[in-house]
């Protein structure tokens, strides 16, 4: 899977965070932090009615999470060893709302907590829909009967909602506007929603019909449309090729090179 990859001119000061986790590792034997390790916060299953709430940290093994510029929401799967079949018991049903909040480890003792938490709470909750590779452990040779691994895969609920709902209305406005319109009103999604605020859209104003589109459908050919020109009088022209997509702090609509900011996203395989 393709991953997003951001070049940008403040590297420098995500590598100075880097060093100050590492030496104060370093200066610490308790702050000693493995490579790829993270601490969680919150891991709880919410399954039917309020109330119906299961903690499962103690089961997380590993936490995958990716962002994508072209699937315009958040998947993953997080690695469950499971002493006490929650899926055969009917705890687990692959329907539920997973809260998650964690962060890099050493991020805390760095001082960089908030900055760098990934935080999936009741307010933006993910979605479990598929339980995968159900299997008792291994222990050497023999399967332990007791104990199960399994991979309980998640997204964003927006993305269920968007197969769910179309979108067939007219719209006017600037794009960005439209693209807010049916993050409420279709989606319902509480999320922040971000444009680039260095750059101001042009001020066409659109009438657009949207004949019988899922949200995400009309949402990326209004992206593939916007255009904006640089708020910075050195910058000349439009800006184009526009990207929108959804980050674990909200969504965001920005074109693809930002020279004010010595800024690209693009794309790895």
């Amino acid at each position: 899977m393709a991953d997003v990859v951001n070049i940008s001119g403040e590297i420098n000061g995500v590598e100075g965070d880097l060093h100050k986790i590492q030496n104060n590792a370093q200066a610490n034997p308790h702050l000693q932090v493995p490579a790829g390790s993270y601490k969680v916060s919150v891991a709880i299953l919410h399954h039917g009615k309020p109330g119906n709430e299961y903690p499962i940290g103690q089961f997380l093994q590993r936490i995958y999470i990716f962002e994508d510029v072209e699937k315009m929401g958040i998947t993953g799967w997080i690695e469950m060893i499971d002493p006490y079949n929650l899926v055969r018991n009917g705890i687990i049903l692959g329907q539920e709302l997973l809260y998650l909040e964690f962060v890099t480890g050493g991020a805390d003792g760095a001082g960089f907590e908030d900055d760098w938490k990934v935080s999936f709470t009741k307010k933006n909750p993910l979605y479990v829909h598929k339980i995968q590779d159900l299997k008792h452990q291994q222990t050497g040779e023999a399967e332990t009967q007791g104990t199960l691994t399994y991979r309980l895969h998640f997204c964003s609920p927006e993305l269920i909602q968007n197969d769910r709902v179309r979108v067939s209305r007219t719209l006017q406005g600037t794009y960005s506007n439209m693209i807010k319109n049916i993050l409420e009103n279709d989606l319902k999604t509480p999320k922040k929603f971000e444009v680039d605020e260095n750059f101001k859209e042009t001020e066409d104003l659109k009438l657009i019909n949207v004949p019988n589109l899922n949200p995400f459908s009309a949402i990326a050919l209004m992206a593939a449309a916007s255009q904006s020109t640089p708020s910075e009088k050195q910058f000349k022209g439009r800006q184009t090729d526009y990207y929108f997509w959804e980050t674990s702090r909200g969504y965001r609509l920005f074109p693809i090179y930002r020279p004010h900011v010595d800024n690209i996203f693009f794309r790895v395989s």
